[in-house]
């Protein structure tokens, strides 16, 4: 897991020896060919992966385990660095462990608004909404 930004993704995978990286907003990059994110050059990979493996893309698709997500965007009047707001809401490490490693928490500042970003991963549904629920109101009390 790298910060938010195909830069940070590039610098990890040439730390780590990855050919393949990628972020959520759907950039994959391919180290071999290319040191961006490339549309094209991801729909090629694709395909040489279904000719090779003779497998349809549904079938390839089988193996990515796909977790749900609850997002939430909170305006901001003070902006406190991360660890700070870690370390005042102790929920926010609660809702890590509960995790149990099978999920993400990832708390940001947008770029370009007076925005704070939580995004929470995890295989129940129910339990990421009702966490990131309690966590933005949290986070409202302290910074919104």
């Amino acid at each position: 897991r790298t910060p938010v930004g195909d830069r940070y993704v590039i610098e990890a995978m040439r730390r780590e020896g990855f050919n393949i990286g990628g972020e959520q907003s759907g950039h994959l990059i391919f180290h071999d060919h290319s040191t961006t994110g490339d549309g094209i050059i991801a729909a090629l990979q694709v395909l040489r992966l279904m000719t090779e493996k003779k497998q349809s893309l549904s079938l390839l698709r089988k193996c990515l385990i796909k977790y749900p997500q609850a997002q939430r965007h909170l305006r901001i009047k003070e902006k406190l660095a991360i660890d700070v707001l870690h370390e005042k809401i102790p929920l926010i490490e609660e809702v890590e462990k509960q995790l149990q490693g099978q999920g993400r928490l990832l708390l940001r500042y947008s770029g370009t608004e007076p925005l704070l970003r939580l995004l929470i991963e995890g295989r129940d549904a129910f339990f990421i909404n009702q966490a990131a629920d309690k966590i933005i109101q949290e986070l409202a009390t302290l910074i919104g």
